[in-house]
Order: structure tokens, then sequence, then C-alpha cells
């Protein structure tokens, strides 16, 4: 769609001669991401509902959580790009969606990896608080993600009221609000999507720098203390110490679970993204 008062090149179709030849890096890159970003959130979402069915956590349930928000931005993000390059209806319109749906879902996925860094800081720096008001309300940390989604879907809408505007992106591969625009109203939805970023970007570091400087230690510490005692008394560890090394090997166990949500969004959400991009 290429209007005459408008100084965005918009393509409008799926050959070369429309939109030049990196097209083909565009659809090459589209659908191999979208088929395994389907199908590995499929099996993520399928084994964490079995997990959480025996064991409902709120890692199991954020785990979740974060693979239904991929698939759907897989399903509708980026589907209707390739769709629009086929059937060439690449407009303002779809244009518009896609550029809403695509970051919604994106900002959504990080802000729920940033929750799960959140949750595994808390688990492992402060069980009791941890233990007392979160291992059994599983609605409270629904609630949180709820909260996430309607505010990723406002901040995502803001360009469709006349903050920004949705524009593709080389190359040609997706759609989202114009970094380089200079209007007061623009500035401020590049500055919004920035701080998201940046905001997630802190938390998901400090929390989990936090979580491994203390299972380092935990490391370090309490085995060799365990060992020290058993070889010195040539009895059974206390009770004390075998509480502690069973913790020690929960800890790890959960510190392993919790970090598959972040190696799913960074290599098959995050992945698409970059791709896309």
């Amino acid at each position: 769609m290429n209007e005459s008062n408008d100084d965005i090149r918009w393509p409008v179709g799926s050959t070369v001669d429309d939109i030049g030849p990196l097209w083909y890096l565009s659809y090459c890159t589209l659908v191999p991401c979208v088929i395994a970003g389907f199908v590995t959130n499929i099996f993520f979402i399928v084994v964490s509902q079995e997990v959480f069915n025996q064991r409902p956590t709120i890692p199991n349930l954020l785990l979740k959580y974060l693979a239904w928000t991929d698939v759907l931005n897989c399903s509708f993000g980026v589907v209707p790009i390739i769709l629009a390059y086929h059937l060439k209806i690449f407009t303002k319109g779809v244009c518009a969606f896609h550029g809403t749906v695509f970051s919604a879902f994106s900002v959504a996925s990080q802000m729920i990896v940033a929750l799960m860094s959140i949750d595994r800081y808390i688990a492992l720096v402060h069980p009791f608080f941890y233990s007392k008001c979160l291992v059994k309300r599983h609605g409270k940390m629904a609630i949180a993600v709820y909260i996430i989604l309607v505010y990723s879907a406002v901040s995502a809408s803001l360009p469709l009221f006349g903050l920004n505007r949705n524009i593709p992106h080389p190359p040609n591969s997706f759609c989202m609000f114009d970094w380089a625009d200079r209007t007061p109203k623009g500035r401020l939805v590049v500055y919004l999507n920035l701080l998201n970023m940046f905001l997630c970007l802190l938390i998901i570091m400090i929390m989990n720098g936090v979580v491994g400087m203390y299972m380092y230690r935990l490391r370090r510490v309490r085995p060799t203390q365990v060992a020290c005692v058993s070889s010195e008394t040539g009895t059974q560890p206390p009770a004390d110490s075998l509480n502690r090394r069973l913790q020690l090997q929960m800890t790890k166990m959960l510190d392993a679970v919790e970090d598959l949500p972040t190696l799913h969004d960074l290599y098959f959400g995050q992945t698409t993204n970059d791709d896309t991009g």
C-alpha cells in the first residue's frame, strides 16, 4: 500500500518486485520460527499442565502462562503477516493489527519472565515469607499475570489512539511502533517501551544474580560443613544437617525447573522477535 501522502514505503505483495530481495529473508525466518515456536510451546503447555496437576506450584503456573503467551504471539502476531504477503493485503490496517498484537504479547512475555525471577528470589532468599504468603495462594499470582496482560494490551494499543503509529520495519517482516517518531506523543510511546524493556531486564539480571550468589554460597558452605561433622564424629550427621542438605537439593531442583521458562523464552519466544526484526 503506497500512498502519496505517506513517507513510509508500504509493501503491497509477496513478490520480489513488490518489496525487494529481502522478502526471501523475511519469509525464510518467519515460517520456521512460527512452526518451531508453536510446536515447542504447545509441548510446554501440555507438560506444564500435567506437572501442575501433580504438583500445583507457582513456577509451574507461571510456566504455563508464559507458554500460552508465546503460542498466542506466534498464532496472532506472526501468522497474519505471512498470510498478508500471500494474499497481498499488507495494508495499514494489517500492519496496525500485527504491531499491536506483536508488541502486547512481547511485553507480556518479558514481564512474566521478570515475575518468575522475582518468585525465584523470594522463594530462596525469603523462604518463610514465601511459604506463608505465596505457596498455596495461586490466585494472587494469577491476578498478577492478568494485570500484566491488561497493561501490555493497553501500552501496545497506544499507537491506535494517535500516540505514535505502527509501521513496517526492515526487512518488512514485522510491524511495530515508530522508534523515530519525534512528536511528543510519539516519544511518550517510545520511552514507555524502553522503560518496560529496561525494568524487565534489570529485574531479571538482579534477581538471578542474587539467586546465583546465594546458590553458590550454599554449595560451598553447607556440604563442606556436613562432611566435616560426619568425618569427625564417625556418626550420622545431625537431623539439622540432613534437613539442610535436603533443602539444598530441593532448591537446586526448583532452580532448574524455573530456568526452563527463561531458556524457553530466550530461544523460542524472544528468538522469534529477533529473527523477525
